[in-house]
């Protein structure tokens, strides 16, 4: 609701025919406060220091047919361009669909951006096909963490999440993955991070965001039969991270 309930500042998403700004094709138009103003351009960044592809995340004045909006932020979509842009190789875009009725992040189905591009030509989808096939090993419970993702990339990215308290980007329904061609691994693109503790005040003393991700994977150690279980699981996932299928970190 918070992105059109006040219709003098709704949010928009673009998506431009035959061109693009700076390579970006398509991307929405947003309050800031919808991500928590300069916090989340914090997470982007610091994820790009650690060599994590990121979408562009820009401030901007907006005018729509000379009217002034005010304060807006252009958010790249999940698209090929994004790989381009930090001079990577190009790869599918997965994320999990949660549209279903009482769908789960493990044993769920898979949303892909861009399908039809990956899949209308024979070399890319093959790519498609090896990258799709690592995602589900994953999401399936088939293979543990290190031996499917990029562990290293993936520290750096709960780290930047503990630093900046952006713990919303850790959320199942925001995660975004794709399959890296030059090691076969999976590593998450960045998205909607969302500090929701406002400032770094002292008064703030809410123990949820005194935790940290090891803190979450522990908590759902403790109560490991709830966490599993529990629709759109954030610390299982967390869980998965630190330790492997016999319960050893």
């Amino acid at each position: 609701k918070s992105h059109y309930i006040d219709q003098n500042k709704t949010s928009l998403r673009i998506e431009l025919l035959n061109s693009n700004i700076d390579g970006i094709e398509s991307f929405s138009l947003i309050k800031p406060r919808i991500r928590n103003y300069i916090h989340e351009w914090f997470f982007h960044e610091l994820s790009l220091e650690g060599d994590i592809p990121t979408i562009s995340y820009i401030f901007l004045k907006l005018k729509i047919n000379n009217q002034n909006r005010g304060l807006y932020v252009l958010e790249e979509s999940m698209r090929k361009n994004i790989f381009n842009r930090h001079s990577k190789k190009i790869s599918p875009i997965f994320t999990i669909n949660f549209d279903q009725k009482e769908s789960r992040f493990f044993k769920s189905t898979v949303k892909v951006y861009e399908q039809e591009f990956w899949t209308n030509n024979k070399k890319r989808k093959s790519l498609y096909d090896r990258s799709l096939r690592n995602f589900k090993f994953f999401i399936n419970e088939k293979k543990e963490f290190n031996k499917i993702f990029n562990l290293k990339k993936l520290s750096w990215f709960f780290a930047v999440a503990d630093l900046t308290q952006t713990y919303h980007g850790l959320d199942p329904k925001q995660l975004k993955f794709y399959n890296n061609p030059n090691n076969n691994l999976l590593e998450i693109i960045p998205y909607d991070g969302h500090r929701f503790t406002k400032n770094f005040s002292k008064h703030i003393k809410s123990s949820l965001y005194n935790l940290t991700v090891f803190d979450r994977a522990n908590l759902c150690r403790k109560n490991f039969k709830n966490c599993k279980n529990k629709l759109d699981s954030r610390d299982y996932f967390l869980y998965k991270f630190f330790y492997n299928s016999d319960d050893i970190l």
